[in-house]
């Protein structure tokens, strides 16, 4: 299940996410990297490259909410503006309890809000948990995708509707 999985942790304490890497290591995920501030994000999840269609570069996003610059509720809104992350979890975390701070980063677009500090196995726990998610929407969205495209299929054309000898309405 973790195998391929790519993960970003946004966090502006390089101990924190020094730590937080080990953690997901230890939890047998396949790629983890650690960026110190939201810029250097943008560039490791490419948004500012022509995305149009492509795969994103990391399964899970994780972002401190709070770091000099670019606050991680911003981040997120900037993130979630790319088609190509608009389904990535992204997980936020924040010594800060405030129900204000909470508020924001949902309506920013996270899908989950930790307290620090972050317990391992709560983390690991929230992040498998939002993989699971995102499968079962990848996997609804495909299967909308097949029914579809066999109803367009089984949709007859004006063409078909035409009958060949008379060149009128009627088979």
């Amino acid at each position: 299940m973790n195998g391929m999985a790519r993960i970003l942790i946004v966090d502006d304490d390089a101990t924190l996410g020094a730590a937080i890497s080990l953690v997901f290591q230890a939890g047998r995920f396949a790629e983890v990297v650690h960026t110190t501030n939201a810029e250097d994000a943008y560039a490791l999840l490419g948004l500012d490259e022509d995305c149009d269609g492509c795969e994103p570069r990391f399964d899970v996003i994780l972002l401190d909410l709070m770091m000099p610059e670019i606050d991680g509720i911003e981040a997120c809104a900037r993130i979630r503006t790319t088609r190509c992350y608009r389904d990535v979890p992204i997980l936020m975390f924040s010594g800060m309890n405030e129900i204000e701070s909470l508020n924001q980063a949902f309506l920013a677009g996270a899908n989950d809000f930790l307290s620090k500090p972050v317990k391992n196995f709560e983390l690991l726990a929230r992040v498998r948990s939002a993989m699971q998610l995102k499968r079962e929407l990848d996997r609804r969205r495909s299967r909308e995708a097949e029914l579809l495209r066999a109803a367009r299929k089984d949709t007859p054309t004006i063409t078909d509707l035409i009958d060949d000898d008379t060149g009128i309405p009627g088979k």
